[in-house]
């Protein structure tokens, strides 16, 4: 379910970008999915099912890991081993390597300070994806994947996957690169550097000598 809601998340944001008006057809294109009732898509719209009534619970005891220790966390790698201290009564798992909640992972193990850390950089990717998106496909491309992956992080802990967090990693560096290669040129000619000598009368005859 998270996967399919990051995706949404980031169609959603391609088509706001690109094309506005492809957001008509996603209400249209969802009511379809709904109509036709595919069982593996309907299953998964519920949240009285056990895997969702886990997460509830997996929240609640981060919320308290944060108010137990909010600077400093729990510490890093110590989800598993403090959970049982702060499980929740009902809680269909007696463990919980991680909490299912980006935003609450990175709090209840590294405290507030570092959630704010990661909101900032993940502003500065935005801003930066922002700036490059009229000149680069790259910028709304990496906005997208933003979209998807935080929309989806909202259940379940995907940066702490590391073949998506390198990707994420890898795309969001592309704004940058581009901003830079953009400000280049403008840059040598501020300095007054030039890749080549120009060419002016005369010059033929002082290379020849």
């Amino acid at each position: 379910r998270s996967a399919w809601l990051g995706v949404i998340a980031g169609l959603a944001v391609l088509a706001w970008m690109k094309k506005p008006r492809l957001l008509l057809f996603l209400p249209a294109a969802l009511a379809v999915i709904l109509i036709l009732s595919p069982r593996s898509i309907i299953d998964r719209i519920t949240v009285t099912d056990a895997s969702s009534w886990d997460r509830y619970y997996m929240w609640q005891a981060g919320l308290d890991m944060i108010m137990d220790k909010p600077i400093f966390g729990q510490g890093t790698g110590m989800i598993l081993e403090v959970y049982p201290k702060f499980r929740w009564q009902g809680a269909p798992n007696p463990n919980a390597p991680h909490l299912h909640n980006n935003f609450i992972q990175v709090a209840a193990e590294r405290g507030l300070p570092s959630l704010v850390f990661l909101g900032w950089i993940l502003y500065l990717l935005a801003r930066e994806a922002w700036r490059v998106r009229k000149t680069s496909p790259f910028g709304a491309l990496v906005l997208a994947v933003l979209a998807t992956t935080l929309t989806s992080g909202m259940f379940e802990y995907t940066l702490g996957d590391s073949e998506i967090f390198m990707l994420i990693l890898l795309l969001s560096a592309l704004p940058f690169s581009i901003r830079f290669a953009q400000k280049e040129p403008e840059l040598a000619e501020t300095r007054g550097d030039a890749p080549f000598p120009s060419s002016s009368p005369g010059s033929d005859l002082v290379l020849e000598q």
